[in-house]
């Protein structure tokens, strides 16, 4: 975010941020990560969602840069296993 200088934590210890604020409410997983890849060209972009997948164990797309399908499938998957 721009005019923000804040250090953003590792994914991993983002999903467990989500989830557990999440929690509050009702147990809910976090079924997919979204990135924001502005900034960076295509292969660099691809390689960050490479790293995400890998850093989380869950799918990751840039839904403005390569559109959202595999981050809608990951969200029905979810879905329809819980």
């Amino acid at each position: 975010v721009r005019g923000y200088d804040l250090p953003v934590p590792p994914l991993p210890d983002l999903v467990r941020i989500y989830e557990s604020a999440a929690a509050w409410v009702r147990p809910a997983r976090v079924c997919a990560v979204a990135l924001n890849t502005f900034g960076s060209d295509d292969r660099e972009a691809r390689r960050l969602l490479t790293d995400a997948e890998g850093a989380t164990g869950l799918p990751a797309g840039d839904p403005v840069r390569f559109g959202s399908e595999a981050l809608l499938d990951a969200a029905a998957r979810a879905v329809t296993t819980n």
